[in-house]
């Protein structure tokens, strides 16, 4: 939450020093004019301007203007623009007054309500380019620290939109939001993850292998939108306690769950009752009994339970008989018997067993 807040601070901050050099620029427009028209053009000019020093900022190999940890560069950049459009549109009035004339003729506008909607254009543009920049910012360090964040570019008819093959050239974070964000290596920790304060709308969270632990969850923006969750490592982190699981209950769209050798909460696995979509569960190495397996088939929603090398007995075949929603179940490693998968084969005729 804190970042969140620094981030919209940041936000109004440059907006705000964005609009307090943008009304002198506009008041020298209107001062240099000679009519309403010219008013008009000059002003429009600035926009124009503001806009192209937006894009110097961004596309043209700037990428200190997007790295850099303050909004600086990106409002000096627009500033800049501006004041150029108003210089080029005071030298190339000639050229433009006449058709500008004709063409207001037909479409009646005031200099108040140009100057309104000219204001209005270039605080949602820097607002944009705000969020543009949190977001891109949060993505470098992501990506500097290891991790691999993904796009969802979306398509139509299986081709992609015009939405998204306008983000595949420009940048998807001006329109899109991450959704997945992966890691696959064992240096990785907690602390390179700090950017995933910026993102709302991620669906997937996969660590494998990785000293990232549980408490991962809590560092996300927000947790409503998170389908799939995979954390396994061949030796547990002693840091983690599994606390951060509990968080998983916040996330009524999770689809698939995958944890291996991670240390279970104080509570179980009563957080999985808040799941209801939950169809794929695999949870190898953990250090569960047969009680867990009770608490954890109470979920009727899931079709996919992976138990392999968990210390579960044949006390918990009376259990996993009654799961008669199971389509595949792993039990390699464990300790149930050859006759207690057995009758769990013939409890669970549409279920495929693993041993």
């Amino acid at each position: 939450m804190p970042l969140m807040i620094a981030a919209l601070i940041n936000m109004i901050y440059g907006v705000s020093i964005l609009a307090v050099f943008l009304l002198p620029i506009l008041l020298v427009a209107y001062r240099q004019s000679s009519s309403r028209d010219d008013a008009i053009g000059l002003m429009l000019g600035v926009a124009v301007g503001l806009l192209g020093g937006a894009i110097y900022g961004v596309y043209l190999n700037q990428p200190h203007l997007v790295m850099s940890s303050g909004p600086w560069p990106l409002i000096v950049s627009m500033i800049v623009g501006g004041v150029v459009g108003l210089v080029a549109a005071i030298y190339t009035r000639k050229w433009w007054k006449g058709p500008l004339a004709t063409l207001l003729r037909r479409f009646r506008f005031s200099i108040k309500s140009l100057l309104i909607l000219t204001t209005l254009f270039c605080l949602s543009l820097g607002m944009h380019m705000s969020s543009y920049w949190q977001q891109k910012h949060a993505v470098n360090l992501l990506s500097s620290q290891g991790f691999r964040v993904e796009y969802r570019f979306p398509r139509r008819n299986g081709r992609l939109t015009h939405l998204a093959r306008l983000s595949r050239t420009i940048g998807p974070d001006h329109f899109l939001t991450p959704y997945s964000v992966d890691g696959h290596e064992d240096e990785l920790t907690d602390e390179g993850l700090v950017g995933l304060k910026q993102f709302f709308h991620i669906e997937r969270l996969n660590f494998q292998n990785t000293g990232v632990t549980t408490n991962v969850l809590s560092l996300l923006g927000s947790r409503e939108h998170l389908v799939h969750f995979s954390m396994g490592r061949e030796r547990a982190v002693p840091s983690d306690n599994g606390s951060g699981l509990t968080l998983l209950s916040e996330c009524k769209d999770l689809y698939w769950l995958n944890l291996e050798n991670v240390a279970i909460p104080d509570k179980g696995f009563s957080f999985l009752k808040s799941c209801p979509r939950l169809h794929t569960l695999q949870l190898y190495d953990m250090q569960m009994d047969d009680n867990d397996v009770a608490v954890i088939l109470e979920l009727s929603s899931v079709r996919v339970l992976g138990l392999g090398g968990t210390n579960i007995t044949d006390k918990s075949v009376p259990h996993l008989s009654k799961a008669t929603g199971l389509r595949q179940l792993f039990l390699n490693g464990t300790n149930i018997t050859d006759a207690g998968a057995a009758q769990l084969q013939d409890a669970l005729p549409d279920c495929r067993i693993f041993r």
